[in-house]
């Protein structure tokens, strides 16, 4: 929505403290607040006079009575109220090789460090995506569920899916902690990014599962393993069946 109005976005992780979203706003010069919720919303009181740029912060869960803090439905019901001249504007403005969006690394090695990327940065990254892992316009399904800070998660959940109509669920809070597996399980998505941890726990779990399995069934899993582990590794080498 911002970008789209010739603005830019930062991202910051839930795990933040009150201190760390602070330093990405003074860094960024943020006007906007976008939050998810109470629990999230109380961080950015709690340093809202430490902010001299800002302007508006905006809840999309719940129903805020912050002065100055607006719900998700009272900022859709400002826009429409808004001439579409102004944004008409701003988008023939647009240049792309200027910055789109902000993306601050973890801060594991002091504060966090603000990198620029540009509108054709992104777009050329995602349509190089579609034709390197063979997307299908119109057909490709994705699960949602990495923090939409990193660059990763917006690369997939957001720039690949709009370069081919895919289609984008948004697993629940709770993914990481186990609902994650629920989710694939219902939408079985087309294509699927996650991080070495979660392949991690994926594996941990399949070997468990196969500690336990006995007798035939063992025989033919473990069959099953072989011919899938020998067809995806033809295919990295560039095999084509």
């Amino acid at each position: 929505m911002f970008i789209h109005c010739s603005g830019f976005a930062a991202g910051i992780y839930t795990t933040n403290t009150p201190e760390a979203c602070a330093f990405v706003a003074k860094d960024s010069k943020a006007n906007i607040f976008v939050v998810e919720d109470d629990k999230q919303l109380a961080k950015i009181l709690e340093i809202r006079d430490q902010l001299p740029h800002l302007k508006a912060i905006v809840q999309y869960t719940g129903d805020p009575t912050v002065e100055g803090v607006y719900s998700w439905s009272k900022l859709l019901m400002l826009g429409s109220q808004q001439d579409d001249s102004v944004l008409d504007e701003r988008l023939k403005k647009i240049a792309i090789n200027q910055c789109c969006t902000l993306i601050y690394t973890s801060g594991t090695t002091g504060n966090p460090k603000g990198v620029m990327l540009s509108h054709d940065n992104l777009v050329w990254t995602a349509f190089v995506n579609k034709e390197r892992c063979n997307f299908v316009d119109f057909v490709e399904e994705y699960i949602s569920f990495l923090p939409l800070s990193h660059v990763a998660a917006q690369i997939a959940d957001i720039y690949c899916p709009l370069t081919v109509s895919a289609t984008v669920f948004f697993a629940d809070k709770n993914a990481l902690k186990g609902s994650l597996v629920e989710t694939m399980k219902e939408i079985q998505p087309t294509k699927f990014l996650a991080v070495p941890r979660v392949w991690e726990k994926m594996y941990e779990k399949m070997q468990e599962i196969g500690r336990s399995t006995k007798g035939v069934k063992k025989v033919i899993a473990t069959w099953a393993k072989a011919k899938g582990l020998e067809y995806n590794m033809k295919r990295m080498n560039g095999y084509v069946y």
